[in-house]
């Protein structure tokens, strides 16, 4: 198998229990939800090459030695997958490339809303380097692993659960980000908007879908996340708010050039 080593993770949902209440929904959904839960994800060919999807995110870069859940997944989650034949439809992440995002800027699904995006974009990064710079050492959010999520076929992610002032705070700071974004970039108020309420999901994506789950292994799928998910549960963590970095597609990221005035 190889390894993804970026995306821009979003939602996930409890492992069996709802993906099981999903499945049994009424009949008229019943094939839509089961292409949903358990179908590959849309940004990557089934050959397991990314397609382009590039923008802005600010995130932090978390080590094995950091979280000792992570140094776990091999053994519970890559060798049973690759016991059922199921290791080549998902992308692991490389363990140098765990990361929990703070807050998603702007990418390509904005550019059609925008014009100039290029431009925009590269205005928002350059202000929110300013903005997170600013806040080196300043904040720090703290709390735990709450246990393994998933999509279905889309993401395997590590919840995290912060702890009330650490929410708060992160909650807080992302609202002010975003008004620092529509100050600096009028343009920006697209993405959010002014009432944005800043609500926030930590977590760390594991592995992404690459094809969908095939209807025959759907158990013992929805078993091998079953098994490990009591064992991905508990381990403290603490992270900052992170750094800006831009991407391209899933596969690469990289910290953009400063801006020069300083902001």
């Amino acid at each position: 198998f190889f390894f993804v080593p970026m995306s821009v993770p979003d939602c996930s949902v409890d492992v069996l229990a709802s993906i099981n209440a999903r499945i049994a929904g009424s009949a008229t959904d019943g094939d839509a939800t089961r292409d949903e839960i358990f179908g590959g994800r849309k940004k990557y060919l089934k050959t397991g090459a990314p397609l382009p999807f590039e923008g802005h995110t600010v995130m932090e870069v978390v080590s094995v030695e950091q979280l000792d859940a992570l140094a776990h997944v091999d053994e519970l989650l890559v060798q049973p997958l690759g016991a059922l034949g199921l290791l080549e439809r998902f992308g692991f992440v490389a363990p140098e490339h765990y990361h929990i995002t703070t807050m998603d800027l702007i990418n390509q699904k904005h550019r059609a809303g925008l014009a100039g995006y290029d431009a925009v974009a590269a205005r928002v990064a350059a202000a929110a380097q300013g903005f997170v710079r600013d806040l080196a050492g300043r904040v720090m959010l703290s709390g735990h692993v709450e246990g393994l999520r998933t999509w279905g076929g889309r993401y395997i992610v590590l919840a995290v659960e912060l702890d009330a002032h650490s929410q708060e705070l992160c909650v807080q700071v992302r609202r002010q980000l975003n008004e620092h974004l529509m100050a600096c970039v009028p343009e920006y108020s697209c993405v959010y908007g002014p009432a944005w309420a800043g609500a926030y999901t930590p977590h760390i994506t594991l592995a992404y879908g690459l094809d969908g789950i095939p209807a025959d292994k759907h158990e013992a799928y929805l078993a091998v996340l079953a098994k490990a998910a009591d064992a991905f549960r508990g381990d403290p963590i603490q992270y900052s708010f992170g750094a800006v970095y831009a991407f391209s597609d899933m596969d690469h990221f990289v910290v953009p050039p400063a801006p020069s005035d300083g902001k």
